[in-house]
């Protein structure tokens, strides 16, 4: 399974706004117009204690011989290369344990530490996110995450994310029964059912914007008749029409012209 992506720069995750704004130096990754993705790679930073945002700025600088599309801490998301480049995340000059995950055909997401090494519970969460996301983008169901979202050990046996590495580990297992669990309960965008309130809200703001319009050019003449003879008041003319508006209306009509509404 393989998608291909043109998709440079991520919009809002789960709530959150995907920061931009460092790129990373294209002396660090390769440049394509577009890719054939399949994978998901989570890493950790490797570093005491840091911030997404100072990751995403130290890949500004040529020379890493590094990078990664994504930095997520316990309250950003910092985007560093385009989806559609190839970052270089998961590559090694050693052995490879997978048989088919390189950097060519995954998306690397770094997620950062809290202290002591270690990646933050919030950390997780939001990184959890991300993966839903770039599944959705990627086609990827829940019933496929064990095939798909993979760690860096599992691609080159590095000890990355540390607290996630090695065989049955139940921490990996927790964060793709998270990931899967998130899966189940949202839906892609495209494929969304509003809720009852959330069908009212929209009708509302469209029978309110329809009211507020003045009316149309080829009806002018009509509806300036109309509202001189007393048939309508003359407010909101590209509004709905509802029956009881239409039976006042008739009332209007019929006695404007001599007779009875009851005759």
């Amino acid at each position: 399974m393989s998608k291909t992506i043109i998709t440079g720069m991520l919009g809002p995750v789960a709530g959150m706004t995907v920061n931009t704004s460092l790129p990373c130096h294209p002396g660090n990754f390769n440049s394509y117009t577009s890719r054939k993705v399949s994978y998901i790679v989570m890493h950790y930073t490797g570093n005491s204690a840091d911030l997404a945002k100072s990751n995403a700025n130290y890949f500004t600088q040529p020379g890493r011989g590094a990078s990664a599309h994504f930095f997520v801490d316990e309250n950003s998301i910092w985007q560093s290369v385009r989806l559609h480049n190839m970052a270089w995340h998961c590559g090694t000059d050693g052995d490879y344990y997978h048989p088919a995950c390189r950097n060519f055909n995954s998306i690397g997401i770094e997620m950062c530490t809290s202290g002591n090494y270690a990646v933050a519970a919030q950390t997780k969460k939001n990184a959890a996110k991300l993966c839903v996301h770039l599944c959705q983008l990627l086609d990827i169901t829940a019933s496929q995450v064990d095939k798909y979202i993979l760690r860096h050990w599992d691609v080159t046996h590095k000890v990355c994310p540390a607290q996630m590495a090695g065989e049955d580990n139940a921490e990996w297992t927790a964060f793709k029964d998270e990931v899967r669990l998130l899966l189940e309960g949202n839906p892609k965008e495209d494929e969304k059912m509003l809720s009852y309130e959330e069908f009212k809200k929209y009708m509302e703001r469209y029978e309110k914007e329809q009211a507020a319009k003045p009316v149309s050019a080829w009806a002018k003449d009509e509806w300036e008749e109309a509202v001189a003879a007393g048939e309508l008041d003359g407010t909101q003319p590209r509004a709905p029409l509802t029956r009881e508006q239409y039976a006042v209306s008739r009332a209007r009509q019929i006695k404007a012209e001599g007779g009875s509404a009851h005759d």
